[in-house]
């Protein structure tokens, strides 16, 4: 509360209420407020309110106040669902209608775990599910983030996706994993262009993946990343697992993403199946698998070797361009000559019957 007055105040009644509800009041801390000062007020009637839309009404009530315009504030807000989820979770965006934004967006077409957000005071940042051109990796529903206008040389604003989940009923049992698919529509490499993960929404942000940019990988093509372990990252960072564990998305640039094909003026990238797992439901029958499976060394020079796989697997070797230029079967234990290829940046899938991986490799 700001006493916009020219004499000083003491006692003001202050009071809210919900949709329209029985007011709660309370009056201004002990002592004078003077003129321009500004006091906080803490309400502490816990909320109790349903999942929905709700309107607060805040407003003061200070006798031989003449200036009322400024005396009531209103502001509509969203509780949302946040009960301990089961894994697998998987989120296609199938479930929502069409939708897009350029401001930030809590709990996106009432998903309830979903916001968008972006550092940009303009409004020339955006997300949308259903982009003209830009096909889906499965149904017809993706998240595209990129800029409203074409051509801009302000490549400082970045876009944003968070998840918020429960992860309460998984604090005891380990090996909590993040896949996702996405794939770039001609967006260059940037600062943003990262993934991050946080136990709780009071913690720090952990860079846990760069997303490659086009000039690496083919435009237009959505790539598998599979196999970050959740609990393990955030406790090597002195975290851990919440009910509001967060996974955050981000995209930088400065040019719409107008289709699949337009790389060499369109910008954006866009994500989909979205799947959180762990061990057991992911059918994943021996520990040695993902969590002791090691791609070294990185980079590579003469040579990659895999170890940890216990058991059988399918390795390809792709180019920036998504062709396959390598492919062999390993058992427990296995090397791949690389002596012969170009110098950049390639990646290594690794599959079988229960996993399918895909991460970067350097070959210098």
């Amino acid at each position: 509360i700001k006493n916009v007055g020219t004499v000083a105040q003491s006692n003001i009644p202050v009071s809210y209420s919900f949709d329209g509800g029985t007011p709660i009041s309370t009056f201004s801390p002990p002592g004078i407020l003077l003129p321009n000062d500004i006091d906080t007020i803490v309400f502490t009637t816990p909320v109790t309110n349903a999942i929905g839309v709700h309107k607060l009404k805040v407003f003061s009530a200070l006798s031989g106040d003449t200036l009322l315009i400024n005396d009531t504030f209103t502001y509509n807000y969203k509780i949302v669902e946040n009960n301990p989820i089961t894994l697998p979770f998987t989120e296609g965006f199938e479930n929502m209608s069409a939708d897009s934004s350029n401001k930030f967006t809590f709990s996106i077409n009432n998903s309830g775990k979903f916001d968008y957000n972006s550092n940009d005071s303009f409004n020339l940042c955006r997300f949308r599910n259903t982009p003209n051109s830009i096909a889906a990796h499965s149904g017809i529903r993706l998240i595209t983030m990129d800029r409203n206008v074409q051509g801009s040389t302000d490549t400082n604003f970045s876009n944003y996706l968070t998840l918020t989940v429960n992860l309460t009923n998984y604090l005891i049992q380990n090996k909590v994993y993040l896949e996702f698919y996405y794939k770039n529509q001609g967006d260059e490499r940037h600062s943003n262009d990262k993934v991050w993960i946080r136990g709780s929404m009071n913690d720090t942000w952990i860079e846990v993946y760069t997303l490659i940019p086009y000039d690496t990988l083919r435009s237009g093509t959505f790539f598998q990343i599979t196999g970050i372990r959740i609990d393990s990252i955030l406790n090597a960072n002195g975290q851990s697992m919440s009910s509001n564990t967060q996974i955050r998305w981000g995209q930088q640039d400065n040019n719409r993403a107008t289709s699949d094909a337009n790389t060499a003026t369109g910008d954006g990238i866009s994500f989909d199946d979205i799947r959180i797992y762990n061990i057991s439901t992911a059918g994943i029958q021996s520990n040695k698998m993902l969590d002791n499976i090691n791609i070294y060394p990185n980079p590579a020079h003469n040579e990659i070797c895999i170890s940890g796989i216990g058991g059988k697997v399918n390795v390809s070797l792709m180019d920036a361009s998504g062709r396959t230029i390598l492919s062999n079967i390993i058992n427990e234990k296995g090397m791949i000559n690389t002596s012969t290829l170009t110098a950049g940046v390639y990646l290594i899938n690794i599959s079988n019957a229960n996993f399918n991986i895909t991460r970067k490799i350097i070959i210098d």
